[in-house]
């Protein structure tokens, strides 16, 4: 199996990392596009929530990169939002074209409410 160096957020750009982790739990794993990219946007996002592993990555500097986690609530209320269509997928049925379609849309809203998208899903789980 191959490895995912936490380093890496570190010391290259942040989608190319994003990318060769997706492609390692594809392989590795055996996940589907989808459910591996929002594990890893979830563990991203929880080490950007530690103040050390934030730190020690520059995960500051990255932060309005990181991704909002997908899920069918997430993806529900951004096609709630979003004023052009986007396609109602499961997170098994996402592709790496319609993932960043729903990424795009999420930037915009998040801009709109002062925020960053990797922040979106708290609020929308909690009900808001």
């Amino acid at each position: 199996m191959s490895e995912i160096r936490l380093l890496d957020l570190k010391e290259r750009d942040f989608a190319e990392v994003l990318q060769q982790w997706t492609d390692t739990v594809q392989v590795d794993l055996g996940f589907p596009f989808g459910a591996a990219r929002k594990a890893l946007n979830l563990f991203v996002r929880d080490l950007s929530h530690n103040i050390w592993m934030r730190e020690l990555l520059l995960l500051d500097a990255v932060e309005n990169k990181l991704e909002v986690p997908l899920d069918g609530i997430v993806m529900q209320n951004l096609r709630k939002r979003c004023p052009r269509r986007l396609p109602a997928v499961s997170v098994i049925g996402l592709t790496p074209s319609i993932s960043e379609r729903y990424q795009q849309y999420a930037s915009e809203i998040a801009a709109s409410m002062g925020t960053f998208r990797v922040h979106l899903d708290i609020d929308w789980w909690s009900g808001n």
